[in-house]
């Protein structure tokens, strides 16, 4: 009966051991998840090596061995993740079958797939608070290098409000700084009277991204369109400047056209 037990014992043991046995890519795949749940549920104060160890079940030389230092896990985590926004801006940032950008559908879209990403995806949040939290080179790099990539984004959509004093640098930082926040919020309060944790709210927020998406771009044909009939009605680029409330070069530009 014994020897049994002991055979018993011994086939457990080695089905244990097949069990763990994991590739490489498997166990830097949970040391990320591992980084993930511990960010999401205790906080960046209980990240650490310790945790990221016990949390992946991962002995500590191996994490040192493969990364050479924690730091080196911290910095895979978030370039990993960054993937997120890059994807949003390359997908919402298509031409259309004549090569042209539909710049209002552009903006909408990205705005709109920015707040479902964020929404959807714990990393990416994880990601934002990361640079919040701490202030490191590594971080600072990392999101000068986001602004460089989305740099020709931004030109596209300076070129099409420069004309009309609208500041679209400025409004593009204010939609999605107020997505950040109102995502990274929703699980405190209610905003503004509005739960974002629930179906409707969730709705609410994507119509109101449509909604200023809309008025931003009607805004800006609507300056145009008054500037180009009061040309054509002969009005002074002074006088036109004024009531529209563009400096006097922006008009001088539709002549140009």
């Amino acid at each position: 009966m014994k020897e049994e037990q002991d055979n018993m014992h011994e086939s457990t043991e080695s089905s244990d051991k097949k069990r763990l046995r994991r590739s490489k890519k498997l166990i830097n795949n949970e040391i990320m998840k591992a980084v993930s749940y511990i960010i999401g549920e205790q906080g960046f104060s209980k990240l650490g090596i310790n945790t990221v160890s016990e949390q992946a079940q991962v002995e500590k030389p191996y994490i040192y061995r493969n990364f050479g230092t924690f730091e080196k896990v911290l910095e895979e985590y978030i370039l990993k993740n960054d993937f997120w926004l890059r994807f949003i801006i390359q997908r919402s940032f298509q031409k259309n079958e004549e090569g042209y950008f539909d710049i209002h559908t552009t903006f909408t879209n990205l705005m709109v797939d920015l707040y479902k990403t964020m929404d959807d995806n714990r990393d990416f949040r994880n990601m934002i608070l990361w640079e919040l939290y701490e202030n490191t080179p590594f971080i600072r790099s990392n999101a000068e290098r986001r602004e460089i990539e989305s740099g020709e984004q931004m030109i596209l959509l300076h070129e099409h409000f420069k004309d009309v004093n609208i500041d679209i640098e400025a409004i593009t930082a204010l939609f999605i700084s107020g997505i950040y926040y109102l995502v990274l919020h929703k699980n405190v309060s209610t905003f503004c009277g509005i739960d974002y944790k629930t179906l409707e709210g969730k709705k609410r927020m994507i119509t109101a991204l449509k909604n200023l998406s809309d008025m931003l771009f009607e805004q800006a044909e609507q300056k145009k369109t008054i500037i180009k009939r009061m040309l054509a009605k002969g009005i002074d680029h002074q006088t036109i400047a004024e009531v529209v409330d563009v400096d006097v070069n922006h008009v001088m530009r539709f002549v140009e056209k």
